[in-house]
């Protein structure tokens, strides 16, 4: 057995040697991706979490709220920034911060009177018997879950979710989702009601994570390691933002591509996901 090295302590005993602890170091900031900036409206694209640092849903990422990232990006002080429309936990892309209380306000009615829309890309588990379709559905908070949404509810508001057909694969497909005046955890909950949960939600209907070897046929497991997942957070993007420039009126629309992982799933889909062809006519 191997020793740690010794010295003389109290009384001539010899003690073993020990590092000493290391105290934990709060979150620090990560360098945000800034497609647009200017005196009213910052446009942010957010990074999928770190991999053992839960988020919050109020958006935050890496231990580290949305705000206080763009600050740092920025080198300005965050309590002038504030997140319009905030993304679900663990959901990648583009989202939008206001840089004064005129700015904020005229985006909160855009949202409002629905001429501010975000777009998703969505990773679903199931088979869509139609090219696209429209999912009205009431939500609210569910009461045995604070965390939680449900459909309906004595709180329940109305929320719309319009969904288009991008890709099909075997038993999953890629959606892309409009959403005008968003409730808290919209897609993935009308997605679930639909019959077309997201690959990985294990909250609303999906599973933990996504496998490879959940629609490769040969695959062959390693006997060196388990299986690494695709994606293992919620299989949802953030696309797109549409509005009009709270100063300008000017329409404004902001993309974000997917994130690695989301591009990782879908590479492999795309590889050893397809559908059989079918006999030729």
């Amino acid at each position: 057995m191997r020793r740690l090295p010794g010295f003389r302590g109290h009384r001539g005993r010899t003690e073993q040697w020990r590092p000493p602890l290391r105290r934990a170091r709060p979150p620090r900031a990560r360098p945000v991706e800034l497609p647009f900036t200017d005196d009213d409206v910052v446009v942010a694209v957010k990074p999928p979490p770190l991999q053992g640092v839960g988020l919050d849903d109020e958006g935050g990422w890496g231990g580290v709220p949305i705000e206080e990232a763009v600050a740092a990006s920025l080198r300005t002080a965050s309590p002038s920034l504030r997140l319009i429309d905030p993304l679900d936990d663990a959901v990648s892309g583009v989202c939008i911060l206001a840089r004064n209380r005129e700015a904020a306000a005229d985006l909160v009615r855009q949202i409002r009177e629905h001429t501010y829309q975000r777009t998703y890309l969505a990773i679903v588990r199931g088979a869509p018997t139609e090219a696209q379709g429209t999912i009205e559905l009431a939500i609210g908070p569910d009461r045995k879950d604070p965390e939680q949404m449900r459909i309906g509810g004595p709180h329940a508001r109305d929320a719309v979710t319009e969904w288009t057909l991008r890709d099909r694969f075997a038993s999953f497909a890629l959606l892309e989702c409009r959403v005008g005046r968003e409730r808290r955890h919209q897609v993935r909950l009308h997605l679930q009601a639909a019959g077309l949960p997201l690959a990985v939600d294990s909250r609303y209907g999906g599973g933990g994570m996504l496998l490879l070897s959940a629609f490769k046929a040969d695959y062959h497991a390693s006997r060196r390691h388990d299986e690494r997942p695709l994606i293992a957070r919620v299989s949802l993007h953030s696309s797109a933002v549409q509005f009009n420039h709270p100063r300008t009126g000017a329409g404004c629309v902001f993309e974000a591509e997917p994130a690695r992982d989301f591009r990782a799933a879908l590479r492999q889909l795309d590889k050893y996901g397809r559908l059989p062809a079918g006999p030729m006519g």
